[in-house]
């Protein structure tokens, strides 16, 4: 099983821990995988249509991912929010 670590804010939104473990061959499965057991989750990473949602940024490795990648059992899927906003003034 993959290791999936979501960003705090997200998991605690959600009501589930910051890390938790899915499986699947592809990111997109392991998503998959991961909103089946957590629904309240899947609201917030991806749409009706099970495609991750615009603000979702997903990497492995430190290198940013698609659903469509392979993932293996021992790899780590960090899911990350995008943010906007900067300094005014």
């Amino acid at each position: 099983m993959a290791t999936v670590i979501l960003v705090k804010t997200l998991a605690h939104t959600a009501g589930v821990d910051a890390s938790l473990n899915a499986s699947g061959e592809t990111v997109g499965e392991v998503l998959a995988a991961l909103c089946a057991e957590h629904p309240e989750l899947g609201k917030h990473l991806v749409h009706a249509n099970g495609k991750p949602k615009g603000h979702v940024l997903l990497s492995v490795g430190g290198e940013r991912v698609s659903a469509d990648d392979k993932i293996g059992a021992d790899d780590e899927l960090r899911v990350l929010l995008a943010t906007a906003g900067g300094v005014c003034c």
